[in-house]
């Protein structure tokens, strides 16, 4: 598969899954330098828990030769306002899940051994009756820098 080919099967795995449980499971599918393909799910609750998952998913993807990625992750994000920035209280380590601006999204990111990398979101959009949607995938651009435990999975 290329980046572009295995980011695109987890957008429609998020979408699917989704529509079918209402949520998301973290999760990986990597792809290993024989063409193999490697699905994990994990179960994370703490930010121990997600620290040791990206611990041993580093791990793991050196052991078996992964060469590409896409990582599906249920998470919370805010798009700051004008040229504000990042909110000064976030900026201080406040967690985004106490933030009356957040929004919560399904983060979809792709990377390669080379350095490339795709991300995008799907805002999981909740009305007061109903069910649960998912917005059109909001791609970021490519030289969008993306940051956290579960990036750099391959380096």
């Amino acid at each position: 598969m290329t980046l572009e080919e295995i980011f695109n099967h987890g957008v429609k795995a998020a979408t699917m899954l989704f529509h079918k449980q209402g949520t998301v499971m973290p999760m990986w599918i990597a792809e290993t330098a024989e063409g193999d393909i490697l699905p994990t799910i994990a179960k994370m609750e703490t930010t121990e828990q997600k620290d040791s998952v990206a611990k041993e998913l580093k791990k793991f993807f050196k052991e078996q030769n992964v060469v590409r990625y896409v990582s599906i992750l249920e998470a919370w994000s805010i798009e700051p306002k004008g040229n504000g920035g990042v909110p000064p209280s976030l900026q201080l380590g406040a967690s985004l899940a106490s933030h009356p601006d957040r929004r919560e999204i399904i983060a979809i990111q792709a990377e390669e051994v080379n350095k490339h990398e795709l991300c995008g979101v799907l805002y999981i959009l909740r009305p007061e009756y109903g069910e649960a949607t998912l917005s059109p995938l909001k791609r970021s651009p490519h030289d969008a820098l993306a940051e956290g435990r579960f990036v750099g999975l391959l380096s």
